[in-house]
């Protein structure tokens, strides 16, 4: 019994390996969208021929752990299989720090499942933002241990966790304070101390490594591009832009800012002055609408913050210690508060929920420790935590049959691609988010790519790894062609007017392959 308890941590780390394997193997995963599946081609090299650290929207220390192993190996998708790993970590120590300690074993089982249905959710559709969000939470789990070494390694998850995504870890961080606060008050002076400044380590790391990231982006052609990439991404975040239509200013052709509405602007005519230009003409947005977006946004999820609530109610009324009472209390709080704030800044998406949700549900889990189902109350509590663990699970549901339609237009696209390419010398843009490349299973993305074949507009919109292959929609008469879905035609006298009214040149889009809902387009001087 003495050694099943001493390694403990690597059976849980084992079976949730096993589990994270069967998953991929057995059901069909994928990167949730594009932004990943880019910066693993960025990282790997499939992208512009040489892996590179810049990332965009992951730290470029991560991304030079990613290089680095990239150029030690190929052959190995290094992104996924970080990602993996990590997830691996962080549910094995999720489970060893809260659901491991809770007495009642039905509730103990309902925890598990709940976990491990958000978990499912998780790995269906990897992402870098859960990801950060669950190593995030693991990592402050770790840092409340009174194990020196636990809190290194708690340190080190939470300095990943912000390289990931720096604004998820903030996150985590606030939903999960209330711990801290608990810890600090009430734990013995010396647990006390190290955790305050184990903390203090993370934060301090944290600046350092977000300073080192900034400074990589304050060079030559990438400094241009964080500020360009930043205008236009507010601009097509901001409601108000559509309605500038009518109404630009005579520097910015009709033609040309429809096509950046549709993310397939010519970066080489509209750049960065222009976009600021546009950026100050659209305005801010009214308070008032920013509400109500905010709202709508959070009563998406309204029956998931039913259960939720019923949870927290059923908790706050059964928790045997006062403690306990006022961290679930207080936690969720903060995580309302956090969930109001995404969606008042950015749409909250699926993702910005659950990775919202992952610290609420270890502190739920904290404070259920002590439970024993023993009143009518207790007993309501499996019940609910069932109800979510369903509702949790419907979700997965939906992500298998997206991913399998996903799985097999992207197979149907890329053999598509692969024989045009085979027949021709061009180099192909895909027409906005028209290629589903995120259908790609996530152990062969680097070698389904057209390596230096194909390359992207959207948020690649004038990155420097762009330069020589795409910088304009004047290459379309320069050997680029241009892959669409059918229904996406309607781009296509634009961007005849645009090469028009920008270069001086006639052409007429011709195409030249055709299959199902796909085309790849020519474009033929006249």
């Amino acid at each position: 019994m003495t050694v099943l308890k001493k390694y403990l941590f690597l059976r849980v780390f084992i079976a949730n390996a096993l589990i994270v394997a069967a998953i991929v193997y057995f059901l069909p995963t994928r990167f949730e969208e594009n932004d990943d599946i880019c910066m693993l081609l960025i990282s790997s090299g499939s992208y512009s021929g040489m892996p590179d650290a810049h990332l965009v929207f992951i730290n470029y220390i991560y991304g030079l752990g990613l290089k680095f192993l990239y150029l030690l190996s190929a052959d190995i998708e290094w992104y996924t299989v970080s990602f993996l790993f990590l997830h691996i970590l962080s549910i094995s120590v999720l489970i060893f720090t809260g659901i491991n300690r809770i007495k009642d074993r039905l509730i103990k089982l309902l925890c598990l499942l709940l976990l491990y249905s958000i978990e499912l959710q998780a790995i269906l559709h990897l992402q870098f933002t859960t990801t950060a969000s669950l190593v995030g939470v693991a990592g402050m789990a770790l840092l409340l241990e009174f194990q020196l070494y636990r809190k290194a390694i708690g340190i080190l998850l939470c300095v990943i966790s912000s390289l990931l995504r720096l604004e998820i870890f903030l996150v985590v961080l606030f939903i999960s304070s209330p711990l801290f606060f608990n810890d600090l008050l009430k734990a013995k002076r010396l647990k006390a101390s190290t955790t305050l400044a184990s903390l203090a380590i993370v934060l301090v790391l944290v600046g350092l490594f977000e300073v080192v990231d900034q400074a990589n982006y304050k060079q030559g052609d990438w400094k241009s591009y964080v500020e360009y990439n930043r205008l236009r991404g507010q601009i097509n975040d901001n409601p108000n832009a559509i309605s500038l239509t009518g109404k630009l200013p005579s520097a910015i052709k009709p033609v040309d800012y429809t096509l950046l509405l549709m993310f397939f602007q010519d970066g080489a005519v509209v750049n960065t002055s222009k976009l600021k230009i546009i950026n100050s003409k659209a305005g801010r947005i009214d308070f008032t609408e920013k509400i109500e977006k905010a709202t709508h946004n959070v009563f998406l999820y309204k029956k998931y913050l039913l259960l939720l609530a019923v949870l927290v109610a059923l908790v706050l009324h059964v928790a045997p210690a006062e403690p306990s009472k006022s961290i679930m209390l207080i936690t969720f709080a903060a995580f309302i508060a956090a969930i109001w704030a995404l969606a008042f800044i950015v749409s909250l998406k699926y993702r910005l929920f659950i990775s919202a949700l992952l610290p609420l549900v270890y502190v739920v889990c904290q404070a259920v420790q002590q439970i024993k189902l023993k009143s009518m109350s207790t007993r309501l509590l499996p019940v609910v935590l069932l109800l979510l663990c369903l509702y949790s699970a419907e979700y997965s549901y939906q992500f298998i049959g997206q991913n399998n339609y996903l799985k097999s237009k992207i197979t149907e696209q890329h053999a598509f691609v692969a024989a045009y390419l085979a027949r021709s010398t061009n180099i192909l843009v895909p027409y906005a988010a028209d290629y589903r490349t995120e259908g790609t299973p996530v152990f062969s993305v680097s070698r389904r790519h057209f390596k230096k074949r194909m390359f992207f507009g959207g948020w690649l919109t004038n990155i420097p790894l762009n330069n020589g292959y795409y910088t304009s929609h004047h290459n379309f008469v320069e050997g680029r062609s241009l892959f669409l879905r059918q229904a996406s035609k309607t781009v296509l006298p634009l961007l005849v007017e645009s090469i028009y009214t920008n270069y001086g040149v006639h052409v007429k889009p011709v195409v030249v392959a055709e299959s199902g809902d796909d085309v790849i387009v020519e474009f033929k001087v006249i």
